[in-house]
């Protein structure tokens, strides 16, 4: 029960970031049925990368910390788990936000040009 309620506290710290991608996805998807093009396929996945990756973590992070207390892990053990979570996590999410930033430029400066015409 303890890996439970650990998962739910580190979730809920959460909630505003998971809305805000979340939001973000549904905008994608929404570009992306009408447009179809690539920029619009990087921007969707830039966003759903980013809800996956903050939903999944909390729920890792917060599932395995009352487990590692409980078996009295050693610091050094419990630091390389975290790390193992932690880091590819991370990799994730600066490719997701260099896919986001890379559409918002593409379709901005889209937009920048048609205006000019």
């Amino acid at each position: 029960m303890e890996y439970f309620i650990g998962s739910l506290v580190s979730f809920a710290a959460r909630i505003p970031w998971i809305a805000a991608w979340l939001a973000g996805t549904v905008i994608a998807v929404k570009l992306f049925r009408r447009e179809r093009g690539r920029v619009q396929r990087v921007g969707l996945w830039g966003f759903a990368l980013m809800l996956a990756v903050s939903v999944i973590q909390p729920l890792l992070m917060g599932g395995l910390t009352p487990w590692f207390a409980e078996r009295e892990m050693r610091p050094e053990s419990f630091s390389i788990i975290l790390s193992a979570i932690n880091i590819p996590s991370s990799i994730i999410q600066l490719g997701a936000i260099v896919c986001i930033v890379y559409a918002f430029w593409v379709l901005g400066k889209a937009r920048l040009s048609s205006n000019e015409d």
